[in-house]
């Protein structure tokens, strides 16, 4: 799964940490954390995984023509 562009949840020691993957490479994962300071970590210590930015724009399109496929079907 490539994780480029998205958010992930990590864990740094025994802290849940998140950042945004500028890069992957191999089980390497290079992030931009919430402090703004770039860091790598292995690919190994993420726990969670957010939609990307293209995925969630796509879910609002799908849920938007929906809403107006209901409205219509209203009418």
């Amino acid at each position: 799964m490539g994780l480029e562009g998205r958010i992930v949840e990590f864990m740094d020691g025994d802290v849940l940490r998140i950042g945004y993957v500028r890069k992957q490479e191999h089980d390497k994962l290079h992030l931009i954390d919430a402090r703004g300071r770039n860091i790598s970590v292995s690919s190994d210590r993420t726990v969670l995984t957010h939609r990307s930015v293209a995925e969630a724009d796509g879910l609002e399109e799908e849920r938007r023509l929906m809403y107006v496929a209901i409205t219509r079907a209203r009418q």
